[in-house]
């Protein structure tokens, strides 16, 4: 949580209300890092929002946890339903889909589990083409059950 405040208040100033951030039609990358919780883990990881279609985007992630004795490494495919916040930058959003995760544990042995991820976020568009995006992942199944990631998108 220290992280994620840290990364928003560096880079504070920047913030802006341009709406070419999060109204373009075009992919976007970008890099997250943050906290999962059982297993209890420091999360990092990369994502790519593939453009915008009404009010939905396809989000394609992936995420690595270390910790806990053991390493996860998940393969997220979301669809987001985008709210847009009236006479404000900041863009809501909720959704989910399906997790393919593959867990390691330090005491030997790995496997692979499917679930769903449902997720709750919000996007704040910088004045560049940037944007940063926090978002809370609830797992469903044998994945993770829980994580809290801060995000940059170029």
């Amino acid at each position: 949580m220290l992280l994620c405040s840290a990364m928003l208040l560096a880079v504070s100033p920047a913030v802006g209300s341009a709406q070419t951030s999060d109204d373009a039609p075009f992919a976007k990358w970008g890099f997250r890092a943050g906290l999962g919780i059982d297993p209890d883990q420091f999360v990092f990881g990369g994502q790519v929002s593939l453009g915008r279609w009404t009010i939905t985007r396809i989000v394609p992630s992936v995420d690595v946890g270390v910790g806990d004795d053991a390493t996860t490494i998940d393969f997220n495919g979301d669809l987001f339903l985008r709210l847009s916040v009236p006479d404000a930058s900041l863009v809501l959003y909720g959704g989910g889909g399906p997790t393919l995760a593959y867990t390691d544990r330090d005491s030997g042995g790995g496997n692979w589990d499917l679930g769903l991820s449902l997720v709750v976020g919000a996007r704040l568009p910088l004045k560049t083409r940037q944007a940063f995006n926090l978002e809370a992942r609830f797992g469903i199944g044998s994945i993770p059950e829980f994580r809290l990631v801060l995000g940059i998108l170029f």
